[in-house]
C-alpha cells in the first residue's frame, strides 16, 4: 500500500485500486452511510444498534466523524464508494479495535486485512506498541481474519459477556515482535 492505496485483483472485474483513508469530519455523512449499512447487515457484531445510530443528528455524526468522540475510524472505499471501515480507540493505553466491517460485495478479497494492516500503521504511529481487540468466540470468521493478521488470543484475562450472548475472547496484536500481513 503507498498512499493509502493498493490493488485487488478480482476475476470477474481484473485489478482494482482500492483506498484506505481516515475519517475526517466533513465526511461524516460517508462514516454515516457506512455505519448504517454495516449495522443492517450485521445487526449483532456491534454494541450500537441501526436504529440508535439512524437517531443521531448530523452533528453527533460530525462530532464522530472528527475522532473527539474517542473511535478513530477508517474507510476503504473503490470507485468512490465506501466498502469496508475500521475503528479504533485509545482505551487506558490500549490501542483497541472497537468495530470493522467489509461489504458482503468484497468479502474475501483482502479489504479486512488492509483495514487492519492501516489500522496498525496509524497505531503504531500515534506510538502505540500494540492492538487489541475483543470478539466474540463464535464469530469464527472474524476470528480468522485476526489470525491471519498476526493477533493472538489473550488468555490472561476471562471473557467478557458479548450483548447477544456468549463470550467475548481477547485478542492482541504486538507490533514490535509480528510482521505485516503481505498480499
Amino acid at each position: 500500500m503507498e498512499d493509502g492505496r493498493w490493488k485487488m485483483e478480482d476475476e470477474n472485474l481484473g485489478s482494482r485500486i482500492m483506498q484506505v483513508m481516515p475519517v475526517v469530519e466533513s465526511q461524516w455523512e460517508l462514516l454515516r452511510n457506512i455505519r448504517l449499512q454495516s449495522l443492517i447487515d450485521s445487526p449483532d457484531a456491534f454494541a450500537i444498534t441501526h436504529e440508535q445510530a439512524e437517531k443521531l443528528t448530523p452533528a453527533e455524526w460530525r462530532f464522530i466523524a472528527s475522532g473527539a468522540a474517542g473511535p478513530r475510524f477508517l474507510i476503504a472505499r473503490h470507485d468512490g464508494q465506501a466498502v469496508g471501515l475500521i475503528g479504533a480507540v485509545d482505551s487506558g493505553g490500549e490501542y483497541e479495535l472497537v468495530s470493522l466491517w467489509v461489504s458482503p460485495l468484497v468479502r474475501g478479497q483482502g479489504v479486512g486485512l488492509e483495514l487492519i494492516n492501516s489500522l496498525r500503521t496509524l497505531a503504531l504511529e500515534d506510538g502505540h506498541r500494540a492492538v487489541m481487540l475483543r470478539v466474540s468466540s463464535e464469530n469464527t470468521t472474524a476470528i480468522n481474519l485476526y489470525l491471519k493478521a498476526g493477533f493472538v488470543p489473550d488468555f490472561t484475562e476471562g471473557g467478557h459477556c458479548a450483548s447477544g450472548g456468549g463470550t467475548l475472547q481477547k485478542m492482541v496484536w504486538h507490533g514490535d515482535h509480528q510482521t505485516r500481513y503481505l498480499f
